[in-house]
Parts: C-alpha cells; structure tokens; sequence
C-alpha cells in the first residue's frame, strides 16, 4: 500500500513540476490588430485573456471558453485552439461523462463569451463543453479511436485559415493531417513522427508549420517536410503568432507568469529563437 501510494504520488508530482514549467498559458499567444489572445486552463476549462499588446497581461479582459483539455499525468496535452474571423475554434478533451467525439470540435464566437470571474461556475462549463458550440464533425477523431486500441500517446492541434479547418494527430509513433474545406474532411498519408511530447501547428507564410516538442519543425505540403529545428523544449515554450508583422517568436513560457509585463516586453526580453 505504501507502495502504490509513493508511486501515485510521483505520477503527481511529475504532472505538476510538468505544468509549472510550461507556464500560465498553454501553448501559443495570437497578436492581431494590435491585441492579444492568450489561453489559460482552469479545472480543465480555458480561459481566454484577451489585452492590448503594450499594457500588462494583468489588464486583460478574461472570458471563460465552454471547452477545454484534461491534465494527464503524461504526456501532456495543451489545449487545441485558433482565431479565425471572430470565432475561436477549439477541441474539446476535458475529463466529463458526456462528451462526445463527434461534436468535440467547436465553433464559439468570440463575442458570446461570458466574462469570467472567481465566482463563474467551472463545473457548469464542463456540461457547456460536452454539448455546445459544435458545426463540424470532428470525424478525425472517431476513425482515431476506431482505430487505436491504446491512447496514451495521443497528440493533436488545429489551424484554421479561412474556411478551411487544419487538424493533425499524431499516435504511434505516427502523424497525419486531416483538412476540413468547409464540406468535407479529407486526410493525408501517414508519415513518421515522435509522439512522446505535444507539437503545435500554425498557419504561417502560406504554409501549415508543424513544431514537435523538441522543437524539429515541418511544414506540410504533398509531404511532411523538415526544415530546420529550433533546439528547444516546446514544453517550455510559449509560441507567438504575430498576424500584424507576419513572424513567429518562441518566448520562455515561465515569463508569461509576471503578468506586470506587456506583450511586447515578453517578446523583447525572452525571446529565445
């Protein structure tokens, strides 16, 4: 019993010096027109932060997101979100009975959002997330599961551009990517990938940029193709989409923690690309 408790323990322990590195949000910040989008998880829910560049984060206006990722205790999973004309896209992977893969997949206008407060109800946002706010069928995810009999490695995140909805999971040792053109999903070749960390995607320069976790980078085309490496921890790591100025910045996730700081402080002191 002491045993099993110790073990337990350490599974824990190791989630939680996991998250503390990552940092106050998850995965990447979006600038656009001037203004910030960030996503903190909360109970398993996001909660979107949304500022003015050249104020502190702590100004920002918090919304609460009726979706959200699940904390494993490995191989974490950052929340799957993107900005597109107004609308946050997201997967939803929280911890609740009711979820479906089908409508994991959500659509919510930004300007539904509720502000979020200390007295905003978490548990009442997990029930949103399970039926809320889905257009698109996440079918890459029911063929995933269909397929699959084990799921611990499971990685995925999403671009969107326009109408068109990227998606790429990666299982196995194995990544593919599933595109939504606004009638139909079609899905790439399969092509060999580490999956023992998350990657990111980003609709950058024309092109979709997939970042594994130890930083390799590709781009896929007809093919996934590597083009470089930024030789360091994703898991650490803050991706920064400037939309105004057209770049891609990789900032010390712990930085975003001072939230005294702007935006643009992060990107002129921590910087690591």
């Amino acid at each position: 019993m002491v045993k099993h408790t110790l073990i337990v323990l350490c599974i824990f322990w190791g989630a939680e010096i996991t998250l503390s590195a990552q940092g106050r949000f998850d995965r990447k910040i979006i600038i656009s027109d001037s203004t910030f989008y960030a996503v903190e998880i909360q109970e398993q829910i996001g909660i979107l932060w949304k500022g003015r560049i050249n104020q502190p984060l702590d100004s920002a206006e918090r919304f609460v997101i009726p979706a959200g990722t699940k904390r494993r205790s490995i191989y974490l999973q950052p929340f799957a979100w993107d900005i597109s004309n107004d609308t946050l896209f997201a997967v939803n992977f929280t911890e609740f009975a009711q979820n479906d893969r089908r409508t994991s997949l959500k659509s919510i206008p930004l300007d539904s959002l509720k502000k979020f407060t200390s007295a905003t109800p978490i548990n009442k946002y997990l029930f949103k997330a399970a039926f809320e706010n889905s257009v698109v069928e996440n079918y890459p995810f029911i063929e995933t599961y269909k397929n699959n009999l084990y799921m611990d490695d499971l990685f995925f995140d999403i671009a969107v551009k326009g109408d068109s909805i990227y998606e790429f999971i990666a299982i196995n040792n194995q990544i593919v990517m599933w595109l939504w053109d606004g009638k139909v999903w079609t899905k790439s070749a399969t092509f060999p990938f580490e999956t023992k960390s998350f990657f990111s995607l980003t609709y950058f320069q024309n092109d979709i940029h997939v970042i594994s976790g130890n930083g390799e980078r590709y781009i896929m085309r007809h093919t996934f193709i590597p083009i470089g490496s930024n030789r360091f921890d994703m898991t650490q790591t803050i991706m920064l989409e400037n939309r105004d100025t057209k770049t891609l910045h990789f900032i010390k996730a712990d930085a975003c923690n001072n939230t005294s700081l702007t935006v643009q402080e992060l990107v002129n002191q921590f910087t690591i690309n």
